[in-house]
């Protein structure tokens, strides 16, 4: 597997959220919530540690929203080790990330409905 590149991830977030804003429009998505974590989970910035310490390391602006949110402990806990403590803190890094890229998107829709 080629070495993710920050535009790479960027694009995959921007398709991630996109879908989930093109699900709710079409109410094949009810719950955005949901959608984002499903979309997060899978994701190979998640599960391969060598693309989740980019995510957390370089790649996005909350590589530390878990600690924040959880607390360190929480993070670590049953972890066998660093690798495990990257692949949730990118978890929680990249669902910021597709969240805000989701409301970027809704604010942008609502400008042009509303002709601003």
């Amino acid at each position: 597997m080629p070495a993710p590149t920050l535009n790479d991830y960027r694009a995959t977030v921007q398709a991630a959220a996109q879908a989930i804003v093109d699900g709710l429009a079409d109410d094949s998505i009810s719950d955005e919530y949901d959608a984002i974590h499903e979309e997060v989970d899978g994701s190979c910035y998640v599960i391969y540690y060598h693309m989740a310490r980019k995510v957390v390391d370089s790649f996005s602006d909350n590589g530390e929203i878990g600690i924040d949110e959880m607390g360190w402990e929480a993070i670590t806990s049953g972890t066998s080790g660093l690798n495990d403590v990257y692949t949730r803190l990118a978890y929680y890094a990249m669902t910021a990330d597709v969240a805000e890229q989701v409301s970027k998107i809704q604010n942008n829709d609502w400008k042009k409905f509303v002709g601003g």
